[in-house]
């Protein structure tokens, strides 16, 4: 915590010295998370609740053709388990370079190019519970933790014409400063490719061929649709030659491994939907050949059931719980989200009075598994509590359950439900 203080002075200090040459913006949030456990046969837990208390602060620096976004964040500066209570011990304080890039036109054999150089994040990503075209790091979607997400390696040059966008780029997602987990790790990539993007009327698409150490050829795709002010369709895909998961052995006395397999695909299709008083709705199917099957999570279940009564196999049993770590956890899955913008409606209703309602924004979204109907319900309620064009205060309530089918792979997630309390703030 200290380290964090001492970090966050100094930037504070060097905004005011650098103040008329460098475009600085702020950020910060704190969370207090509070989650319920539970003991299954992938993973013992021997305490049924942890609460913690995290921290981080943002600062996007703009000086000419640079941009540069970094991050301080504490883990940790409060923990409460059946150890007791710690302020401080367990506190791990990361500086993470999210952006450090250079853009700017540059002109190759009379034509102009946008250049790309650096540390940045690419989003292409085309979906709202799972996107597939975020090829170089899956960021993840609708976290309930503070997440400071990095950007990767790249050069890129783009070029503009009538009715879209050509772009070639290199990639390498090896810099990080925070730690990642084995799954993560294996999945590093550098490689090359090209990206055209069109626009055709009231349609958006994405071509997409990339070449890497580690998936040795991929082709994507998507597709945005504006059908009315209030609809509109999308979808993605993408193929690949290999890629790194975590494969289940032949035999029951052997652990589950990380290694390469062949041959992959995915694809999302969705449907969106806004009114006019406010409501917003988003309905989603993806599927994702990469993950584990109905039959490999009924096997890992009778496998780590079996293993599990015996102290001499319980790592083995453990090593089933790895299924949890890839990029989705079951192949098939259903997606609901609803967003209720309050001040939208107050303006359609004509409403006068109550408008503080205007400052509250509720939403839910419902995962579903229809393969073994497990679930994963997340709902956030979020006020603003100020915003005076120069700084803004949020304070966010939210939940998160995993449920569904005793035997479904949603509900024996070690996690039985999660609730935070969240406020985020800009200055």
């Amino acid at each position: 915590m200290k380290c964090f203080i001492l970090t966050l002075s100094l930037l504070v200090t060097a905004s005011n010295a650098y103040a008329n040459t460098i475009n600085l913006s702020w950020d910060w949030a704190t969370s207090f998370i509070s989650t319920s456990q539970r003991s299954t046969s992938f993973k013992y837990e021997n305490h049924d609740a942890v609460q913690n208390f995290n921290g981080l602060v943002d600062v996007q620096a703009d000086y000419l053709a640079w941009r540069g976004v970094f991050s301080i964040k504490v883990d940790n500066a409060y923990v409460n388990d059946h150890y007791g209570r710690d302020w401080g011990g367990q506190a791990e304080t990361t500086f993470i370079i999210r952006e450090l890039v250079w853009q700017d036109e540059v002109t190759i054999f009379g034509q102009t190019w946008d250049a790309t150089v650096g540390k940045v994040q690419i989003d292409w990503g085309v979906g709202y519970g799972y996107r597939a075209l975020d090829l170089f790091k899956p960021y993840r979607q609708n976290a309930l933790d503070l997440v400071a997400e990095e950007g990767v390696t790249a050069v890129a040059l783009s070029m503009f014409d009538d009715s879209g966008e050509w772009t070639g780029l290199y990639t390498n997602s090896g810099w990080n400063q925070q730690s990642l987990t084995a799954f993560e790790a294996a999945n590093e990539q550098q490689g090359v490719g090209v990206r055209r993007y069109g626009l055709v009327g009231s349609h958006e698409y994405q071509l997409v061929a990339y070449y890497d150490d580690i998936r040795q050829g991929l082709l994507g795709a998507s597709w945005v649709t504006l059908l009315d002010p209030q609809w509109s369709l999308h979808s993605s895909s993408v193929i690949q030659n290999n890629y790194y998961g975590y494969q289940q052995p032949l035999s029951v006395m052997a652990p589950v491994v990380l290694e390469q397999q062949g041959h992959a695909w995915q694809t999302l299709v969705g449907v969106s939907w806004a009114s006019e008083t406010g409501h917003k709705l988003i309905a989603e199917y993806w599927y994702d050949s990469r993950a584990w099957s109905r039959s490999q999570w009924q096997q890992a279940i009778a496998r780590s059931q079996q293993l599990i009564v015996a102290p001499a196999t319980t790592e083995l049993a453990y090593s089933y719980a790895q299924g949890f770590q890839q990029t989705n956890i079951v192949q098939h899955n259903l997606m609901l989200h609803w967003q209720w913008d309050l001040q939208s409606w107050l303006q359609w209703q004509g409403k006068n009075s109550a408008l503080w309602l205007a400052d509250i924004t509720p939403t839910l979204d419902i995962l579903y598994s229809p393969q073994d109907n497990g679930i994963i319900a997340t709902q956030w309620l979020t006020y603003q509590w100020l915003d005076s064009g120069d700084q803004a205060v949020d304070l966010e309530f939210s939940a998160r359950f995993f449920t569904g089918e005793n035997d479904s792979a949603y509900a024996l997630v070690s996690d039985k439900y999660m609730i935070a309390l969240t406020v985020r703030g800009r200055f």
